[in-house]
């Protein structure tokens, strides 16, 4: 087991985030049938009491994950870092509005020419999933030769886990991660991932290493995971439960 002192020592200056789907929730063939592993979810409630910080960082729209995880005094970042929820205060990064007339305009043309494909439409960001489409190989090619029409400076296109995820160029992970790392003034960040928008928060990591912040980047490992994700990570898991039992290692 990987040393986890310089966290558990300074529990008060420590953030402990993860992701959501593949993380502590199991990934399922539709996006709304996913719930948080009970487990996972009794692990996060004891370290919410423990440390400065416990967040869950997802694509989903942020108030849709707070309901999903189920936990109060969690800071919740959703839409990749387009908002912000922690205790009833809702905030959305000003670099995310710009781009939500271009996800609706969209999101409207995709769901006019239906291609079979499962749209997730959160206003700051939208996804395109084909985990249940007949030929999921076919669906990626077909849906990359789409989306290409759609390249513009401002909209950033990433290919995750059987999904495409459309938002703001100037959102992501990793500015998610550093505001959270400077909000709370924290020493110590630890945070696990799965797929290909957790490698902006791990790289971003890597950068705050150099002012002096002690991380640790945990990849959840697949057979889908995204090229990226293992070289820049600092352990490799591979189950659910290997995530929960690092979790109480810390408690």
């Amino acid at each position: 087991m990987i040393n986890l002192d310089s966290f558990t020592k300074e529990p008060g200056r420590t953030g402990i985030a993860t992701d959501f789907d593949g993380t502590i929730s199991a990934i399922v063939p539709k996006n709304s049938d996913a719930k948080i592993d009970e487990d996972a979810k009794r692990v996060l409630a004891r370290l919410q009491k423990r440390y400065r910080l416990v967040s869950v960082i997802s694509g989903r729209p942020v108030r849709q994950l707070a309901e999903l995880v189920g936990l109060k005094g969690l800071y919740y970042v959703g839409n990749h870092g387009a908002e912000y929820l922690t205790n009833g205060r809702y905030e959305v990064a000003p670099e995310a509005a710009g781009i939500a007339p271009t996800l609706a305009r969209i999101y409207q043309e995709l769901k006019i020419n239906e291609h079979n494909f499962a749209l997730d439409y959160k206003t700051y960001s939208l996804s395109i999933h084909y985990r249940t489409h007949p030929s999921p190989q076919a669906a990626e090619i077909r849906l990359s030769k789409i989306l290409c029409k759609y390249k513009e400076p401002d909209l950033k296109i990433l290919k995750g886990r059987m999904v495409f995820d459309l938002y703001a160029e100037a959102i992501d992970k990793g500015r998610a991660v550093e505001h959270l790392v400077k909000t709370f003034g924290l020493k110590n960040f630890l945070y696990v991932g799965d797929d290909r928008t957790d490698i902006d928060a791990f790289k971003k990591m890597q950068k705050l290493e150099s002012s002096g912040v002690k991380t640790l980047r945990i990849a959840l490992v697949s057979t889908e995971a995204p090229d990226g994700l293992i070289e820049n990570c600092d352990l490799q898991l591979h189950s659910l439960n290997e995530v929960n039992n690092l979790l109480r290692h810390l408690l």
